[in-house]
């Protein structure tokens, strides 16, 4: 089946229009090609609303959500059951086209809608429930490998600031039997083993199962390559921890902790320590 071309937006919440600050809470799309409209809004999480505006009663925002969900719903009633594989009649394209533009026009409301985007697609419900994903729920940054990629770009920075990365370069720990690829490793012409080596390393999962599976994974890493002869001669791992306060998520971040740095050669910092990350990248 020809791919349709679908016009989506993002809608938000946005309670105090004088700081411009908004919750992506929704996505509204359209294919005129066959008469679709339809929306999905986060239907029960209120938390992370409450987080972000704290001062806001919440209540607001419920009684705010149910009567834009009620036109939404009644806008998109007629048109939410079209079939992708049946074109529309050219002036039913025309109407569907309008009500998009006219839904997302700027308006002083509670819920707004951001700049209109396109893409091309075989199934309009299916692409914006992935587009909900993306934008509200936030799926990307719930990869396993999402926020030790950030940590790394800013840890990056840091020692581009101190003129560390002529000495640092991205590469594999080990030979071809077995290695670990690591963001931040110093070799000399002299020496078979990388002299050392930084490793940002996430323990702040959702669940301290989580934690545990992860730091595990790199404790086994670090012990085949010790066996092997193949560590680093001196290793930090910059580990970024959950909130002290989440007693479980905590423990089990300081549990994965202890086992690293009981290690021959392995230092384990707070990633939030730049002063002593930098210390140990500027030793020689």
């Amino acid at each position: 089946m020809k791919k349709l071309a679908c016009n989506y937006s993002v809608i938000r919440f946005l309670p105090y229009p004088e700081t411009e600050e908004f919750v992506n809470v929704g996505i509204l799309a359209c294919c005129p090609q066959v008469g679709w409209l339809d929306f999905v809004v986060e239907p029960r999480k209120t938390k992370r609303i409450g987080d972000f505006f704290p001062e806001l009663d919440i209540h607001m925002y419920i009684a705010g959500r149910k009567h834009f969900l009620d036109e939404m719903t009644r806008l998109a009633a007629e048109h939410r059951l079209a079939k992708p594989t049946q074109l529309a009649l050219p002036m039913q394209q025309e109407y569907i086209a309008g009500l998009f533009t006219e839904i997302i026009r700027a308006r002083e409301e509670l819920f707004r809608f951001g700049a209109p985007g396109t893409l091309l697609t075989k199934n309009p419900a299916q692409d914006m429930t992935a587009l909900f994903n993306h934008y509200v729920d936030r799926h990307f940054a719930k990869r396993r490998d999402y926020q030790e990629r950030i940590m790394t770009e800013r840890l990056t920075a840091v020692f581009r600031q101190k003129n560390l990365l002529a000495r640092y370069r991205r590469q594999r720990v080990g030979n071809d039997d077995y290695h670990v690829v690591m963001p931040f490793v110093e070799t000399r012409p002299d020496d078979p083993r990388p002299a050392r080596a930084l490793k940002p390393l996430n323990l702040s999962q959702a669940e301290a199962t989580q934690i545990r599976d992860h730091g595990d994974a790199w404790c086994a890493k670090a012990d085949r390559l010790q066996k092997m002869d193949l560590m680093p001669r001196h290793m930090l791992f910059a580990v970024k921890y959950p909130p002290v306060g989440d007693r479980k998520r905590f423990e089990a971040a300081q549990e994965i902790e202890a086992l690293l740095a009981q290690k021959p050669g392995i230092v384990v910092e707070d990633f939030g320590k730049k002063q002593a990350l930098t210390r140990f990248a500027e030793q020689v």
